[in-house]
């Protein structure tokens, strides 16, 4: 492919950005899948995670790690040149079996960046990235987006085992993983480019921190459906819902409303072995002391107790506790990612002392718990997917 300079401005100083090609057109590319999807749902693919494709990929979506990273688009001046910025080179991406559609997000964003993409999928579950990755080539007009699938792209699946996670650390400019903290050992411990960039998403966890005065029919549908999507397996899915300056009472109401509106939210049949996995967490959990109680079919154990309680786990169990900022701080995991938030009357001011005080990557509204963006975990990655060279003229 052919190279295009372009120029983009920020706080008044201009980059010159080098990529294989203009970056307007690509986007433009990207947003014209969206008619084509509106009409067309693959059957691999829920309509939930379809749809949230569809709004990943607005214009003003896209353009924001442009804009963040480069600027605006801008005219080219000579004496106001500061950095020319270029695609790193070859990028390895392992992806995680347990979040199917962290796959075509990244896809997406790596793109942008005009770097060669080499994907490994993982060998278990649902691969929607490959899904996705034909559906865009089969509807692409030709233009650069198409070219640069087509000629810069690779996806594979293959095991933890397979040479060729080797041959990829070896030949990447830029490393990124998302899995366990194992995984990311074992793929930085192999063999790589010196000077090559290793970012790695490891394992977190995501709480709900609510107040009872927020807590509106449409709050409790929105916090069903974000726990729904993945239960206990996403990293950005509320391990426990902590009720802000609440009690016992408060945590038994919230428990019993969620069980009350859980069947008209979500409409799907569990598995055999989510449903009786859940029924045993919620003996387990009346065991420990929690005023535990199952959905509908057996769908999900939503439990009310203390945050001091002694916690029980499935893939669908939900425990709610009651506790003051202070304490919800004190008690969050080591690995906290997320909080999502549903306030209605905030003291914003002790809230962002708090979260200083803690390892809380991301603060932001319950409906947008699992929101993928170009900062991940507290780190701007999409910026390191560029080289920088200092220019003064």
């Amino acid at each position: 492919m052919s190279e295009y300079l372009q120029f983009f401005q920020l706080n008044g100083q201009v980059t010159a950005v080098v990529l294989p090609f203009e970056v307007e057109r690509v986007i433009q590319d990207w947003y014209s899948l969206r008619k084509v999807m509106i009409k067309d749902v693959p059957a691999e693919f829920t309509r939930d995670e379809w749809a949230y494709l569809i709004s990943f990929l607005d214009t003003e979506n896209l353009y924001e790690p442009i804009k963040r990273t480069f600027g605006d688009m801008a005219t080219f001046t000579s004496n106001s040149i500061g950095f020319l910025l270029k695609p790193r080179g070859n990028i390895a991406l392992w992806l995680p079996g347990n979040v199917s559609l962290l796959g075509p997000l990244m896809m997406i964003l790596l793109s942008l960046s005009g770097n060669p993409i080499r994907m490994k999928a993982s060998s278990q579950g649902e691969n929607l990235t490959s899904v996705f990755l034909n559906f865009a080539l089969r509807n692409l007009h030709d233009g650069m987006l198409k070219t640069f699938l087509e000629s810069s792209v690779i996806l594979e699946s293959f095991d933890r085992t397979d040479p060729r996670n080797q041959e990829m650390a070896a030949t990447a400019d830029i490393r990124i993983v998302f899995g366990s903290n194992q995984t990311a050992i074992a793929i930085d411990s192999m063999t790589h480019p010196i000077g090559s960039v290793g970012i790695y998403f490891i394992d977190k966890q995501s709480e709900a921190w609510v107040e009872k005065e927020a807590l509106d029919d449409q709050a409790i549908e929105s916090l069903i459906k974000i726990f729904a999507i993945y239960g206990q397996a996403g990293c950005t899915s509320p391990r426990k819902v902590v009720i802000i300056g609440g009690n016992k009472i408060d945590t038994v109401e919230l428990k019993d409303k969620i069980v009350r509106v859980w069947p008209r939210i979500i409409t799907r049949i569990p598995s055999q072995y989510i449903a009786s996995s859940n029924i045993m967490a919620c003996q387990w959990a009346s065991a420990l002391g929690w005023e535990a109680e199952l959905t509908e079919m057996n769908g999900a154990v939503i439990a009310a107790g203390s945050n001091k309680m002694q916690i029980f786990t499935s893939l669908m169990s939900l425990p709610i506790v009651w506790a003051n900022l202070e304490e919800a701080a004190n008690s969050l995991p080591g690995n906290i990612q997320t909080i999502g938030h549903t306030f209605k009357n905030p003291e914003i001011t002790s809230v962002l002392t708090t979260l200083a005080g803690t390892k809380t990557k991301r603060f932001v509204p319950v409906s947008l718990m699992h929101h993928f963006g170009h900062v991940w975990d507290g780190y701007a990655f999409w910026r390191q997917l560029f080289e920088e060279v200092e220019v003064r003229l």
